[in-house]
């Protein structure tokens, strides 16, 4: 089980920063996928790695995952989940809430990761969608770039 995001987790967690190609090869090594970054879920489900969807804060835009569910006819359906925050109160309180968290959040994970209600799109579907995506890309760029060229 992976954890994408920039959150304390007892599993392997993958930060959404890291290069690029040691992202889409970190996702795909693992079984499964726990997201708040929808291109977490993007990647996991394109590399066909079920992904499970969680909400660490109110600032998640609900909109952006459901067309991503709806489009390829999945239902969003995220996990709340305790957000942890690396920048606590540094005093002996601070301390002690930052650990309680940790352990409340990697309860949580491990019982998502137990779970059965991990997504992953339908191959044919998804195939369809990315062969709809190429043909418009080719489409654009023999009507509005010389030669069918790209820019640098």
């Amino acid at each position: 089980m992976a954890l994408v995001g920039q959150y304390y987790c007892g599993g392997d967690n993958i930060s959404p920063q890291i290069e690029r190609d040691l992202f889409i090869d970190e996702i795909n090594r693992s079984e499964k996928v726990i997201t708040s970054a929808m291109h977490g879920a993007i990647v996991a489900d394109a590399l066909r790695v079920p992904w499970a969807p969680i909400i660490t804060s109110n600032e998640i835009l609900a909109f952006k995952w459901h067309n991503f569910s709806n489009l390829l006819n999945l239902q969003y359906k995220p996990f709340q989940i305790t957000t942890i925050w690396p920048n606590q109160r540094k005093d002996l309180s601070g301390k002690i809430k930052l650990e309680v968290k940790k352990r409340i959040f990697e309860h949580t994970s491990k019982k998502i990761s137990k779970s059965n209600k991990f997504n992953l799109s339908n191959y044919h579907l998804l195939d369809n969608k990315l062969k709809n995506v190429e043909e418009v890309i080719s489409v654009f760029k023999e009507t509005h770039l010389p030669n069918g060229t790209t820019k640098s």
